[in-house]
């Protein structure tokens, strides 16, 4: 034997093996792959028209004309991600707002498998959630618009700041975009 010490080791109470000293970890075994569900399991069926476009404009201070302008840029919003995204989708709605964030954050518009990546991971996590199973018709429709309405004023935002070189505007816009990864993913960003 070229190492006089390997081999098994005699027990000092026999020939049994020596038990360890230590408590040994158990093997690890990777948590189950989390259950993958249809995009139709995000899907709401809408109450009727569009909700939140009128509640922002009923309660905004300002002109009518102000308040109209709001009402028009929350239905344009909701009208793009209608046309490129999923129409009545809770999962669609949250990636087009955590999307918007990152791209502020990040500098750089995400990838398509990265916004595909999120559509999947929402409609995974709110498909298996029974807060999100109980929810009523009416409160996925306003939560649908109001992600939807956040995200495009966030991004609004951010677009105006850019074209008037408005540094505050697009700082703005940067918190506002924190404040959604922390928020929905406890991601803090300095």
């Amino acid at each position: 034997k070229p190492f006089p010490c390997s081999g098994p080791k005699p027990s000092i109470m026999g020939n049994q093996p020596a038990t360890p000293a230590y408590p040994q970890a158990p093997a690890y075994s990777p948590p189950p792959a989390p259950r993958q569900y249809p995009i139709t399991a995000t899907d709401f069926r809408p109450v009727g028209g569009r909700i939140v476009p009128d509640e922002i404009s009923g309660m905004a201070q300002g002109t009518a004309e102000e308040k109209e302008t709001l009402r028009t840029l929350s239905n344009q919003f909701l009208d793009a991600l209608e046309r490129e995204g999923r129409k009545n989708n809770m999962a669609n709605s949250f990636a087009f707002l955590t999307s918007i964030s990152m791209q502020i954050i990040l500098g750089r518009d995400l990838t398509d498998n990265e916004e595909q990546q999120l559509i999947s991971g929402f409609n995974t996590s709110l498909a298996y959630s029974p807060q999100f199973k109980s929810m009523t018709a009416r409160d996925k429709q306003i939560l649908y618009e109001t992600t939807i309405i956040a995200g495009g004023m966030i991004a609004f935002l951010h677009e105006q700041g850019k074209q008037h070189g408005d540094a505050k505007m697009q700082s703005d816009a940067r918190t506002m975009a924190k404040a959604v990864l922390v928020s929905l993913f406890g991601i803090r960003i300095e």
